[in-house]
């Protein structure tokens, strides 16, 4: 059974759901970028954390539903026409995955515009 489009517009609605909580939770984290810009974190080094804890988040939701997905298959009667294709199953994973991690870089482009002067408080001018 191939993948349809519902399938790939579903896999994007969630990885960039994604993307978007990771946006407002790290907006709320300004002022913690703005101090960790201030003591000499790189923005390198802030975006390499972002993209990772998305990733991890993604690669770990992408293992459960591939776990709970194969035990519903198994569980599920004959009669039930439901089949995991591990080709398309791979390919599915490695794509919300990656879309996850391309919705994270709005939060890396929004912390890598964080002034530390600015977010911190001080009123230089």
């Amino acid at each position: 059974m191939p993948i349809t489009m519902v399938g790939w517009l579903l896999v994007a609605i969630t990885a960039v759901i994604i993307g978007v909580f990771f946006f407002v939770i790290n907006m709320q984290k300004k002022q913690e970028f703005g101090v960790m810009k201030a003591i000499g974190t790189s923005t390198a080094k802030i975006s390499c954390t972002i993209v990772s804890q998305v990733f991890l988040i993604a690669a770990l939701g992408a293992a459960i539903a591939c776990g709970l997905a194969t035990a519903m298959s198994a569980a599920l009667p004959v009669s039930m026409p439901f089949h995991l294709v591990p080709a398309q199953v791979a390919v599915v994973l490695v794509a919300f995955v990656a879309i996850s991690i391309l919705s994270s870089l709005a939060s890396v482009a929004r912390v890598a515009r964080i002034d530390p002067a600015k977010v911190i408080g001080g009123d230089f001018q």
